[in-house]
């Protein structure tokens, strides 16, 4: 991988990958309501089980607008010839956000 913006961007590819993040995202929630209507959840270590998978429900809850966005930035890249290189750009800035949002929302020992 190269770090270079192809010409053409997929925007198919890029909106399967906010479509992912959404169904992640749902998965996440789930995940945490039903833990939380589990009687371990108020034990010391259940509750602080619980912090990480809220704190998880929320960061990947934020990644998949940000993938939308670059889905977005892609379709205008070539609306303004003179702009080409500041939405490639930005393009990248909000594809590593979503990025970053799902690594935050990941457990800890997954993120080193």
């Amino acid at each position: 991988m190269t770090g270079e913006v192809p010409d053409e961007p997929s925007y198919p590819g890029l909106l399967q990958q906010a479509l992912d993040a959404q169904a992640l995202s749902h998965d996440v929630v789930q995940l945490t309501v039903g833990f939380a209507h589990n009687t371990d959840s108020t034990t010391p270590a259940g509750t602080a089980l619980l912090a990480h998978l809220a704190t998880a429900a929320t960061h990947s809850s934020h990644a998949a607008p940000y993938f939308a966005g670059t889905a977005e930035e892609a379709l205008s890249l070539n609306s303004i010839p003179d702009d080409r290189k500041y939405r490639e750009n930005r393009m990248v800035i909000i594809h590593a956000t979503a990025r970053r949002y799902l690594q935050r929302a990941s457990p800890p020992w997954l993120s080193r």
